[in-house]
């Protein structure tokens, strides 16, 4: 029991000094694999009580990703091992990778896709994409984060009235960079051939958010590459720093899946609202619906290639389920052609874990949007969160694949500009 407290302190002490860079040699990703309903419980009653990094939490479905520091390897293998719960070394060095891929990363000028891009370097691209697509591209700052960065959101259309508002955003968790590589892919894709396009910009206007948490962002880029959180700074006694912005929202804010510990990565904040990233997404939405016909908000995150429905905050299942859960699935058949990858369309709830307080459930609880999925991108999880920059355009293609098909479920709707706004 004591080693056990001893590593709680541990994690709890490393998360807690401000700007000093983490050193991730020989910590280790295991993937414990539950059997029964009694291995998932213990798994859940690890995963619940905040102490451990789980890149991937318990599910029913599937495995569970926890990632170890070398002194405590000993301690939770021998934890798994009493409660005979089948796991693996998924990862061996998180930190041999991440010194890999940082000493192979040669930037180029300007924006590109063959490798992951800093913030600044996205931040310039989208201040130029105006002047380029001036038919096409309206730039908005919609708010400043804790650090005061801009928060800057992306307007692609036609300029005809009367269209659906489809939002896409990406890396409220810092650490996702695939997130921002494909969202940024894609809205490179739609405005270098918005031609080819025509059909979807004739009936949807795109509101995209490549960087919801540019603090969060910035940070892993400079000092910690594995930072989830964003950089607020709410008083822990520990000198804990961040919230999980995606158990911020208002809509059943924190209930299950979120924590009250400022130290835990799902610490849902002192109060709903309480991130400045967050509340700029809500008062921007909830500030143009008189204009905006809101019905489709996509988050991509990473990883573990599902395609979620609502609810995250329980496995009640929103009343219009299987018509979300058919258009999911389309997404994902067209998806699958392109490279083979598998996705799983269900239920944050059900099928991955619960969370609430999401900008899923809010958007479709509160937001005004009757389609909202959360977009779980590449790996299953031999990389997790460290994705090769090898499989930036290949996830990319494969997922604004999707994204065609989702968008175009709306030319299928002869009438569908004349129903009620939800």
């Amino acid at each position: 029991m004591k080693s056990y407290i001893l590593l709680a302190v541990l994690i709890r002490l490393s998360n807690s000094v401000p700007n000093q860079r983490p050193n991730y040699d020989k910590y280790q990703v295991l993937r414990a694999s539950p059997q029964n309903r009694v291995q998932y419980k213990v798994l859940v009653d690890l995963y619940n009580k905040g102490k451990y990094d789980f890149w991937v939490p318990p599910s029913k479905f599937g495995s569970a990703d926890i990632l170890v520091d070398p002194g405590h390897q000993k301690t939770i293998l021998e934890y798994l091992q009493l409660n005979k719960i089948p796991f693996s070394t998924f990862i061996r060095d998180v930190g041999k990778i991440i010194t890999e891929q940082e000493v192979v990363r040669k930037f180029k000028n300007g924006m590109n896709w063959d490798d992951y891009q800093p913030l600044e370097t996205i931040y310039d691209w989208l201040d130029g994409l105006g002047a380029t697509y001036p038919n096409l591209v309206t730039l908005l700052t919609i708010g400043q984060s804790t650090e005061g960065r801009d928060i800057k959101l992306l307007k692609i259309s036609n300029g005809r009235p009367n269209k659906t508002g489809f939002w896409i955003d990406a890396s409220i968790h810092g650490n996702e960079w695939i997130t921002v590589a494909t969202i940024t892919y894609i809205t490179n894709e739609l405005l270098i051939n918005s031609k080819n396009y025509s059909d979807i910009l004739s009936v949807v206007d795109f509101y995209i958010l490549p960087v919801v948490n540019p603090d969060g962002y910035a940070y892993t880029h400079s000092t910690d590459r594995l930072w989830r959180k964003t950089r607020s700074d709410h008083n822990s006694s520990l000198g804990c720093i961040g919230v999980d912005a995606n158990r911020n929202f208002g809509f059943h804010w924190g209930e299950r899946g979120s924590s009250s510990d400022k130290c835990d990565r799902k610490y849902h904040g002192p109060y709903k609202y309480s991130e400045p990233e967050v509340l700029a997404i809500k008062n921007f939405i909830d500030g143009e619906r008189a204009t905006v016909k809101w019905d489709m908000y996509i988050a991509f995150h990473s990883y573990s290639q599902l395609w979620l429905t609502p609810w995250g905050y329980t496995k009640e299942l929103s009343a219009d389920y299987l018509e979300l859960k058919n258009l999911g699935e389309r997404a994902v058949s067209e998806l699958r052609k392109y490279f083979w990858t598998e996705y799983i369309v269900g239920s944050s709830a059900n099928i991955h874990n619960y969370a609430s307080g999401s900008c899923r459930d809010w958007a479709k609880g509160e937001g005004g949007f009757k389609f909202a999925y959360t977009v779980e991108l590449r790996d299953k999880g031999k990389y997790g969160h460290l994705l090769p920059k090898e499989q930036i355009i290949p996830t990319s293609i494969e997922t604004w694949a999707a994204i065609q098909v989702v968008a175009r479920h709306y030319l299928n709707y002869s009438n569908y500009f004349q129903r009620q706004d939800l």
